[in-house]
């Protein structure tokens, strides 16, 4: 995260927004309402595009049952040793910097949290 600037400390010290010099919407933020919400809409479409890249390398479906809505992957190692999430996006950029490293798969969340509490073995392949 960049540093704040000279301007910016200054605001922050006087209590106004640090991006405009405009009062916060409430007392103890450092911005006000107009710069949140277009931080928010930053952090959103970069966490979208984030996760379009993992997609693209890891994949856009469950391994294991086939599950397609974003919003139910994850992504998990491969080794049966370390079984569990890799998730955030502070883990997904460190793999974005170190070029999308093999040996990790996307699973649904069922899937994940069943290779978890199975030993590595998703119940889906027990009932297959």
């Amino acid at each position: 995260m960049p540093r704040r600037t000279a301007v910016q400390d200054r605001r922050y010290a006087e209590g106004l927004c640090v991006q405009c010099g405009q009062r916060p919407y409430r007392e103890g933020l450092q911005s006000c309402a107009e710069c949140a919400s277009k931080q928010a809409k930053h952090h959103h479409r970069y966490w979208e595009k984030l996760i379009h890249e993992l997609g693209e390398h890891y994949g856009h479906v469950c391994v294991c049952c086939g599950e397609d809505n974003q919003l139910f992957l994850t992504l998990g190692r491969i080794d049966a040793e370390s079984v569990g999430n890799v998730g955030g996006h502070m883990a997904y950029r460190r793999l974005r910097r170190e070029g999308w490293p093999e040996g990790y798969q996307r699973l649904c969340a069922n899937c994940s949290l069943g290779k978890q509490r199975n030993g590595g073995i998703c119940p889906h392949i027990l009932t297959l």
